[in-house]
């Protein structure tokens, strides 16, 4: 299944729960945002803003997609792991998006258990066709050891 249509079927389900969705982006907007804070953006990522402008408020799931400001404003600091882009149960988790080819970011969690990051999917397109299956199969973290 492709990323746009796990978009338009995600997006269904949360106006549905009366999720507020935030307007998408023009390509060359996702680019700038990206690229003036150290970050290489994707094909995936610009596909997924060109459909999806983020989400004020979290969705039933606890989960939350942040707009290009809110992207922008987070990441001052560069990290191996990629780029904040949402978070799930009110911050307790982010997920990054960590470019590993000109077309695909992978998605990473981390937490504030003092765990690692740890990738939870391959692609954007991973993220999102499991997320419509089974929202708990990307959003519930990982085992993750703690450092001693």
């Amino acid at each position: 299944m492709s990323l746009k249509l796990n978009i338009v079927k995600l997006v269904t389900r949360w106006r549905d729960q009366g999720i507020e969705i935030l307007p998408p982006f023009p390509k060359e907007v996702v680019h700038q945002v990206f690229n003036d804070i150290g970050a290489h953006t994707t094909d995936d990522v610009v596909e997924l803003y060109e459909s999806l402008g983020g989400m004020p408020n979290m969705n039933d799931d606890n989960w939350r997609m942040w707009s290009l400001q809110e992207i922008s404003d987070a990441n001052h600091d560069f990290s191996e792991f990629g780029v904040i882009v949402s978070d799930y149960l009110l911050d307790c988790y982010h997920f990054r998006l960590k470019p590993v080819s000109e077309a695909v970011s992978e998605v990473w969690v981390e937490g504030f258990d003092d765990g690692p990051p740890v990738c939870v999917a391959k692609s954007l397109d991973d993220f999102f066709e499991r997320y419509v299956i089974s929202p708990e199969s990307v959003l519930n973290a990982p085992y993750r050891p703690t450092r001693d």
